[in-house]
């Protein structure tokens, strides 16, 4: 029997999947199994909340992984970067999510300005040496730049004042539904309760600027579309042996063996399918 335990907050970190994404999620768990772990810290449940719901509605066993954290700001933080190591989001909630990181670390390491968690590095004159704020740590992480961080911030305090205000209007801005203009985060995010309710009145009904957080992107050839969802594949699929090598060794008894050869004839048996529609 798994000691799971909800977390509203932890919960409300992650996207909420649109009806199509979650209907094939719950298709291929019915069909298949559940066949990634759940990630647990102290029980808390802190990933995999869409697939424990499936997994509980349809009576469908599945497995935990869990991780240790010297706290939990280190646990909302992991929970934060494992969410925009993922391809299938978009560039607000990208946007969204650089921000939160950058917000909580700078809680954590109670550092107003983001400036004193910092190491030094070599610069060019040998005498003076540099210092690496929390923006410019977390750009290098992200490979974005440091402004863009410093811009992230504003996004999600804003998108949380929104948040406050109405959830559904805060999925709007974070789908893309409603987009706001990019100069406004930062007014946004030291704008008074009533100016934001104002705001979300306008994103409800549709009469919000329609302008982007973020300049526009030229579009993506077919090609370029193809490759990166080949890329993504691949990576899924590395990654999957990765956890299977990595945890094999600590299956010891025999019906958890057993259990595991039958998963992975599954596994195998969803590969060739997969396999016949490309």
């Amino acid at each position: 029997m798994h000691n799971i335990i909800l977390d509203e907050e932890i919960k409300n970190l992650l996207p909420t999947l649109d009806s199509k994404t979650y209907m094939s999620l719950e298709e291929s768990i019915v069909h298949y199994g559940c066949m990634f772990p759940l990630v647990t810290w102290q029980h808390i449940l802190i990933d995999g909340y869409n697939r424990y719901a499936i997994c509980i509605k349809h009576d469908i066993p599945f497995y935990t992984i869990e991780k240790d954290f010297d706290s939990r700001d280190d646990v909302l933080i992991w929970v934060i970067s494992n969410q925009v190591s993922r391809r299938n989001l978009t560039p607000m909630q990208l946007s969204y999510y650089r921000g939160m990181h950058y917000n909580k670390e700078k809680k954590r390491v109670n550092n107003p300005n983001g400036n004193n968690q910092h190491k030094v590095v070599e610069s060019q004159n040998e005498t003076q040496p540099q210092t690496t704020g929390t923006a410019a740590l977390l750009a290098k992480q992200y490979d974005v730049s440091r402004n863009t961080i410093l811009r992230d911030k504003d996004a999600a305090l804003a998108i949380d004042a929104i948040g406050e205000a109405s959830k559904e209007a805060k999925g709007m801005v974070l789908s893309g539904e409603a987009k706001i203009d990019k100069k406004e985060p930062k007014r946004l995010s030291a704008a008074p309760d009533s100016e934001i309710r104002l705001i979300v009145d306008d994103i409800l009904n549709g009469l919000y600027d329609k302008r982007n957080i973020f300049p526009d992107t030229p579009p993506v050839s077919p090609i370029g579309v193809t490759l990166a969802s080949v890329q993504s594949i691949e990576a899924a699929i590395v990654k999957s042996f990765d956890l299977f090598d990595k945890h094999l060794l600590g299956i010891k008894r025999k019906t958890d063996k057993t259990r595991l050869k039958t998963q992975l004839g599954k596994c195998i048996n969803a590969l060739e399918e997969l396999q016949k529609r490309v």
